[in-house]
């Protein structure tokens, strides 16, 4: 092997152990929610894994009361669908896209949840995202804050 080859290998790989080592959680935290949010207001069903939906409120309402209280696996997922389905038509009907949501930033931190801010000027209003900081990442509210 050329040695110029060798060299750039090994460049590439030590900038690669570097980012890897030096990355931001934080900012791992604000990419895997914007996505998952992205992911919501499109309504894709892939999304319902992210979300802890015995334990979730959403815009007031205790979704995982209600969840919880389902007899069965079936009309759980069904729910899960309606529930995907309306958040998205909601936005919609709103006029708001993903891409209508700006500054994304931690708000709040705790050893159990981070709080995710996103700013929707056109409402003059921000969103919250309430995401739990275990493993898995799951949303456990969401909010808006004026």
């Amino acid at each position: 092997m050329d040695v110029n080859l060798r060299y750039l290998i090994g460049v590439v790989a030590v900038v690669g152990v570097i980012v890897l080592v030096l990355r931001n959680p934080q900012e791992d935290a604000v990419r895997w929610t914007k996505q998952t949010f992205e992911t919501l207001v499109s309504g894709r069903s892939s999304v319902q894994a992210r979300i802890a939906w015995e334990r979730l409120s959403a815009v007031g309402v205790d979704v995982g009361a209600t969840y919880t209280k389902l007899p069965n696996a079936r009309e759980q997922a069904q729910y899960r669908q309606a529930f995907l389905r309306e958040l998205a038509s909601g936005f919609r009907r709103s006029g708001a896209r993903a891409e209508s949501f700006v500054n994304w930033r931690i708000m709040e931190q705790s050893d159990e949840a981070i709080v995710v801010a996103a700013d929707f000027p056109a409402k003059q209003k921000t969103l919250l995202l309430t995401v739990s900081d275990g493993k898995p990442r799951q949303v456990t509210g969401i909010r808006w804050q004026e």
